[in-house]
């Protein structure tokens, strides 16, 4: 057969992956390229110069063989589709769950369509919420979706690129792979800490320190203003000082900050400590006492008071007899975090903080960094100091910082049987699997109802056909 140049450039817009390796029979010979199609028992590829080249399908090993069927249907499936518009609705350990969109009369689009799995390394697959439009889809086969409500239920998947659907379709179809994918359990929590005002960017939006810690991991970071949340977005940070500077729309009025003077062992100070009101969208009453610095934590960077300091408090800071701003009270988590960076960077590191103690970052340490980010003014302290007045006027210049974490459980997958076959959960009747991964109807003689399965899942029976 005469093969035709311009049906070859047309298949070959399909390949999507690196030039692979193809295997003869007896191992004896490898030839590189690019899948193209399989017709009839003929496999075509490109070689990485481009040529077009056909070799006979049983000519090639058995693993290669599997894979060139498999790519030919993750191709044809593609074709059949078109190009297609989907949203992400879920990530899974998986892949992504998505939904194809629907068009609408007045052309935009409505993503309530067909759910499927999109397959691929984790690095390169969209986020959830993502919409792309127009994207190439390769069939990578036919799923059971268990979600965590309601039945299973048969879902296709698919993948960006030829090779992981090719093989994820090829690992389906040998049993290598059981086509089942169970629905992960997400976990939305929330932790709230305080952000202190240190400069207004605009009139109409401010900048908060906050501890790094508290943001890791983030899926959202709001702050509360009272009747609202205003969403932030972090500027900058610093690893060592183990704290960053974040952004929201609000007017807040800056914390003071001390003059750069040393602070002193034995130096009276009070602390203010902030709990959170009863509805947990405010700050409850301000617990002030006295102590001293009680002992330095590293370069005179960090120190340490004996101020009894509210239990149930977020944060507080901590102010000489003046009212300045000396200190910004640190969490156990970010305590042991810091020291844990700075002991890469310092020969002698600190020791952790005992827990009769608190930690606090010292301001005129921070000073430098609050310098370096772009329109922040550092705030200077006045004369005039009232213990009480001062309390108040800071509480002015907190906020509630809200993080939202989305933690994602993986199902743990069913028990293995007797057998050393995992029942899947939710079997359609008259069906069952074996430890091989053989599916068997209820009229073949080697059916066992003990292990039942989806109509779809793993090989089909020989004798029955599955």
């Amino acid at each position: 057969m005469r093969f035709r140049p311009a049906l070859f450039l047309a298949l070959a817009s399909f390949s999507a992956t690196e030039a692979r390796d193809w295997h003869s029979s007896d191992g004896a010979r490898t030839v590189q390229g690019d899948f193209v199609k399989v017709s009839a028992d003929q496999l075509w590829i490109r070689s990485p110069q481009g040529q077009p080249l056909q070799i006979k399908l049983t000519l090639l090993a058995a693993e290669d063989q599997a894979y060139a069927k498999s790519a030919q249907s993750a191709v044809s499936e593609g074709e059949k589709m078109g190009a297609a518009t989907f949203e992400v609705t879920q990530t899974t350990p998986v892949g992504c769950l998505c939904r194809l969109a629907v068009k609408l009369s007045n052309g935009s689009s409505m993503f309530t369509g067909e759910q499927f799995l999109l397959i691929g390394d984790a690095k390169d697959l969209p986020k959830k919420g993502a919409r792309l439009d127009a994207k190439t889809l390769f069939f990578a086969g036919q799923i059971t979706f268990h979600p965590q409500v309601g039945p299973p239920a048969p879902m296709r998947s698919f993948a960006l690129a030829l090779d992981p659907a090719a093989q994820s379709l090829a690992d389906t179809l040998t049993g290598r792979k059981a086509p089942v994918v169970y629905e992960p359990r997400v976990e939305i929590s929330e932790k709230r800490v305080l952000g202190y005002a240190i400069s207004l960017a605009s009139p109409s939006e401010a900048m908060f320190l906050v501890e790094s810690a508290a943001l890791e991991g983030a899926k959202s970071i709001d702050v509360d203003l009272g009747s609202e949340h205003s969403p932030a977005t972090v500027v900058t940070k610093d690893d060592l000082l183990g704290v960053s500077v974040i952004t929201c729309t609000g007017s807040f009025e800056p914390a003071r900050l001390a003059p750069k003077k040393p602070i002193a062992l034995g130096q009276t100070i009070y602390a203010v400590s902030y709990p959170l009101n009863s509805s947990r969208r405010g700050l409850g009453d301000t617990t002030i006492t006295k102590g001293i610095i009680s002992k330095y934590n590293g370069r005179e960077t960090r120190f340490e008071h004996d101020a009894s300091v509210d239990p149930n408090a977020v944060g507080g800071v901590v102010l000489t007899e003046k009212g300045d701003v000396i200190g910004i009270m640190v969490s156990k988590q970010q305590a042991a975090k810091t020291e844990s960076t700075r002991s890469a960077a310092e020969t002698n590191p600190p020791a952790l903080t005992p827990s009769n103690l608190s930690l606090c970052i010292s301001t005129q340490e921070l000073i430098p960094f609050i310098n370096s980010v772009p329109r922040i003014p550092v705030q200077r302290s006045t004369l005039n100091f009232n213990l009480q007045d001062t309390s108040e006027t800071l509480k002015r210049s907190t906020a509630i910082v809200r993080i939202t974490r989305e933690t994602i459980h993986d199902v743990t997958p069913p028990p293995i049987t007797g057998n050393g076959s995992a029942t899947p959960l939710g079997g359609t009747p008259g069906w069952s699997i074996s430890k091989a991964g053989i599916r068997h109807n209820s009229k073949c003689k080697y059916f066992n109802e003990r292990y039942p399965c989806q109509a779809i899942e793993g090989t089909a029976c020989k004798v029955c056909g599955g």
